[in-house]
């Protein structure tokens, strides 16, 4: 009998923390949010040349906001040119981490959603642990798709569990 008690409880335990809320595979202490608002002279140039005669900034402007960079998380590069190319930078404060651990979570999610459009990645969140960017998660608010590489993985997710809707709320 006691040998049952004991199977019960230990089965009660590993039912409630498996409904624990779920940890995000990587650890940081501050985020820098990049946003291109898409009204800069640059974004307007771009669109108005053909490839050819595109300056070799025009380029590597397009290199970020329509390509799925870096491909590994150590090539940060791309970085140092975000504010050349009039990325508006900004730090989110520290009390919005846990809503950003939640997003960027790569647990399963029961809602999948396919995009045929093309992204444009506006927003770029730079994830960083003691100085060192540990994370980058790129996003197209208009296709609902992100572009996330960390030191473990790299995926890409097409608006899941209303992430956009919580993501366009931190600031």
């Amino acid at each position: 009998m006691k040998a049952i008690k004991l199977i019960t409880f230990l089965l009660s335990i590993i039912v409630l923390t498996s409904c624990s809320k779920p940890n995000s595979s990587f650890v940081f202490d501050k985020v820098e949010h990049y946003k291109d608002s898409g009204n800069n002279s640059l974004y307007e140039t771009v669109y108005q040349k053909t490839f050819e005669n595109f300056t070799i900034l025009e380029k590597r402007y397009l290199e970020i906001i329509e390509k799925e960079l870096p491909q590994k998380i150590s090539d940060t590069s791309f970085i140092a040119d975000l504010e050349r190319l009039h990325f508006k930078k900004s730090i989110i404060k520290s009390n919005r981490f846990d809503e950003l651990r939640e997003i960027f979570n790569p647990k399963a999610c029961s809602e999948y959603k396919k995009s045929a459009c093309a992204p444009i990645y506006r927003d770029i969140y730079i994830f960083k642990n003691k100085s060192k960017v540990v994370a980058i998660a790129k996003v197209c608010f208009e296709c609902q798709i992100v572009y996330f590489i960390d030191s473990n993985s790299k995926w890409e997710r097409f608006g899941e569990c209303s992430e956009y809707e919580n993501l366009k709320l931190i600031k």
